[in-house]
């Protein structure tokens, strides 16, 4: 009995010993599927501002947030990002800065080539539509969010080198929509903007 007993406490032992080697592999190829992590960095903003090009010019804003999916593991899967946008343009002159706060969610078609392991490296590029939701506009210390329009749509196209968890990506936004509550030509706002990205992938 006393033998019986050592043979399975030793079966039983060897099987416990070798369950995560045997369950690791599926876990890690799991998470580099899904894939979560955080992206942030510099936005480089032009507003279309329609007859009125001169009321504003360029301006540096800043972006980031959470990015989800991507399927690192494969040649091709889905992202999709919540950030956080700073858009708008300096004051030409004596006109105030005109600063967009947005919430920006983009769905994008993400193309991978390289390694599909965490510790190699990989190309990918991007390709989607995006929604921007206002949380305010300051136009020189002024909330002037009656007179812009609540969202706007976006298409983004970009790219970006992933090696080991952490990436640089270069993003271009094109806006769609006149974010001006004046529907006259002279007073169209469309939103245009390079973002220079850097982030980390956290599985």
């Amino acid at each position: 009995m006393t033998s019986q007993l050592r043979r399975f406490g030793l079966v039983l032992a060897l099987s416990l010993g070798t369950l995560p080697v045997a369950v690791a592999p599926a876990h890690a190829q799991a998470a580099e599927g899904v894939g979560i992590g955080i992206k942030g960095g510099l936005l480089f903003n032009t507003l279309d501002f329609g007859a009125n090009q001169d009321f504003l010019t360029n301006k540096t804003g800043l972006i980031g947030g959470l990015f989800i999916g991507g399927n690192r593991g494969g040649l091709v899967g889905i992202e999709a990002d919540i950030f956080y946008a700073r858009k708008g343009g300096a004051g030409a002159g004596a006109n105030p800065d005109l600063d967009i706060h947005m919430l920006e969610i983009p769905v994008l078609l993400r193309l991978n080539a390289g390694s599909r392991s965490l510790s190699g490296v990989q190309l990918y590029g991007l390709a989607g539509p995006a929604m921007d939701f206002r949380l305010k506009s300051d136009f020189g210390g002024i909330d002037i969010i009656d007179f812009t329009q609540g969202y706007d749509v976006n298409l983004v196209f970009g790219g970006g080198v992933e090696i080991t968890r952490f990436l640089a990506e270069v993003r271009y936004n094109h806006g769609l929509r006149n974010i001006s509550k004046d529907f006259s030509a002279s007073e169209e706002i469309r939103t245009r903007a390079w973002a220079l990205l850097i982030g980390v992938r956290f599985n």
